[in-house]
């Protein structure tokens, strides 16, 4: 009964490892993908932009710095979800598919 129990466990542990180790390259593909997505797509400030900020509030990864009298986003951090596209009132941001 004994043995039982110890190779249950081997049996489970191996298991276990299996899946979190399919999860693992599983996340790695995804990660991938997502970088691949960054260089799709790119963003600009225009000259339309008038620094008032509204951009800066609903970006999540704040890639967005008002460095006066202009803004800077930081393309490392941006994610292009177009929320700031979205949200600037007089169209400075643009988010758009790269020329290949």
């Amino acid at each position: 009964m004994k043995n039982r129990r110890n190779f249950v466990k081997i049996i489970a542990g191996f298991f276990i490892t299996g899946i979190l180790s399919f999860s693992g390259i599983r996340n790695f593909v995804l990660f991938n993908k997502r970088r691949s997505l960054k260089r799709i797509f790119d963003i600009e400030v225009n000259d339309n932009c008038t620094a008032c900020g509204g951009c800066i509030t609903v970006c999540h990864t704040l890639a967005i710095k008002n460095v006066f009298p202009e803004l800077k986003i930081d393309k490392k951090l941006c994610t292009y979800c177009g929320y700031c596209e979205e949200v600037c009132p007089v169209e400075g941001i643009k988010v758009y598919v790269k020329k290949i």
